[in-house]
């Protein structure tokens, strides 16, 4: 998650883009899969929560014990391409990989929302002939 990779849409039509590889700082594993993402905050905070991450990684710890409620997620401000992670309270799920999930705002309350279904509390390793992501 230190390095983003952005597609850039070059016209209306979304027929051609272009990539940016952009680095990006601060609490977050260095590279994650199986997990769920969405955008916030008019689309300038994504969210992060659930997948897995390498066990050499220092953030392993915090997701080690799939059988407790996660009491946090990460979270990147687009503007200064800056992550942090964000402590939960209420009744959270267990950390999990292999979900679905979604950002949903309440058109009464305004209020913005994670919605996660389904998933596994096993830690998964990559489906590839690598660990290594960049």
């Amino acid at each position: 998650l230190k390095l983003l990779h952005t597609l850039e849409l070059l016209d209306d039509t979304g027929s051609k883009g272009r990539w940016h590889s952009i680095p990006a700082h601060g609490q977050a594993p260095s590279a994650i899969w199986h997990h769920i993402c969405g955008s916030f905050s008019l689309g300038q905070k994504v969210i992060v929560f659930g997948g897995d991450v390498p066990t050499s990684d220092p953030e392993f710890a915090s997701i080690r014990d799939r059988s407790t409620p996660a009491g946090f997620v990460y979270v990147l401000t687009l503007d200064s391409l800056q992550w942090d992670r964000i402590s939960t309270s209420g009744p959270a799920p267990t950390w999990r990989s292999l979900h679905a999930g979604f950002t949903h705002r309440d058109v009464s309350s305004h209020s913005e929302r994670l919605v996660i279904l389904g998933g596994c509390a096993e830690n998964l390793r990559i489906f590839s002939s690598s660990d290594e992501l960049s």
